[in-house]
């Protein structure tokens, strides 16, 4: 029996609250959705909630299984009904929805393996633990969600959890699945490399070489290669050494430079190997859409400067399903 509990103290979410809701059942006029932070009860999203925009099609915009953000607009605590609204939710706010998702999921995770360890059986008990343990420092704190921070903190000072209202037993279990789920945090390492070849094998060099990449993935490093734009690919795994990540990205890049080159093709590598946080990510996009957009100012300009058409086009390499577009 998996035992669940949701992640915070009240039964039911506040009005103006934000929340991870995952779409259970789509009809005419409305959504029916669980909130899975709080136990995956049932809260609904009306049809003029779902879009700003006249709505042509409500599965173009919501399917079964996908998980949103979303805010809660009306509850009703004596009847247990919960109106959402997707909406009036920005797009800042959806990335701060998530954030706080995950922070919740870890915590649920963490308590769930002390419970394993603790041999609990019932979701009773399990809600007791929650209760003297991710509850208490919310309350204590005054702020939901806080019992992340503490737990973080806790993975590498113990004595943060001293004041924690559990029997020694308990708190031992606590700090060992503390300390089992950061240590284990995967990681997402990168490199970005352009992989071109204009003899007569073309297209089909560049396949080559890229799936002589795609062999080196195994089950504990996965290797994902995405085109960004001819040639230019990117190159991803996540694991949980990122010292072993970048060194398996490294021998991707060396066979896929052996095997072009064997078509007189080139590789170059723009971005080194390297672990990559959500703050790489966020500058490496700024920094390709501020490109893209002094690029589109360039040809807009050559366009209004020239009296003939530029018919040159460019054709993208067509790969096969293991290598993804983004």
């Amino acid at each position: 029996m998996k035992l669940t509990c949701r992640f915070y103290k009240n039964h039911l979410p506040d009005v103006e609250e934000l929340v991870m809701v995952n779409v259970a059942k789509v009809e005419e006029l409305s959504v029916y959705v669980n909130l899975l932070e709080y136990n995956d009860i049932q809260g609904m999203i009306l049809l003029s909630e779902l879009s700003r925009r006249r709505i042509r099609s409500i599965n173009k915009l919501v399917r079964v299984g996908k998980d949103e953000a979303v805010v809660v607009t009306r509850v009703d605590r004596k009847k247990g009904f919960i109106d959402l609204s997707k909406c009036r939710v920005s797009s800042d706010e959806a990335v701060k929805c998530v954030e706080k998702f995950h922070r919740g999921k870890a915590v649920n995770h963490i308590l769930r393996l002390t419970a394993l360890a603790l041999g609990l059986a019932s979701n009773d008990e399990f809600e007791e633990l929650y209760s003297k343990t991710a509850w208490f420092y919310d309350e204590k704190h005054e702020r939901r969600g806080v019992a992340y921070d503490v737990f973080s903190h806790a993975s590498r000072d113990e004595s943060e959890l001293k004041d924690c209202p559990v029997d020694a037993n308990t708190k031992k279990a606590l700090v060992d699945s503390i300390r089992h789920h950061f240590s284990a945090q995967s990681v997402k390492c990168r490199a970005d490399i352009e992989v071109a070849c204009y003899e007569y094998e073309g297209i089909d060099a560049v396949k080559a070489a890229l799936h002589e990449g795609l062999n080196q993935s195994t089950e504990d490093l996965p290797i994902k290669i995405n085109l960004i734009a001819p040639p230019l690919y990117t190159i991803t795994t996540t694991c949980l050494n990122g010292k072993e990540g970048v060194r398996t990205l490294q021998t991707t890049i060396n066979k896929i430079k052996e095997s072009i080159e064997k078509y007189r093709g080139v590789c170059r590598v723009k971005i080194e190997p390297q672990v990559f946080t959500e703050a790489h990510e966020k500058a490496l996009e700024d920094t390709r859409a501020a490109e893209a957009k002094y690029n589109q100012k360039n040809v807009e300009s050559e366009n209004d400067s020239s009296d003939e058409d530029d018919n040159t086009t460019i054709s993208g390499l067509v790969i096969d399903n293991d290598v993804e577009e983004e």
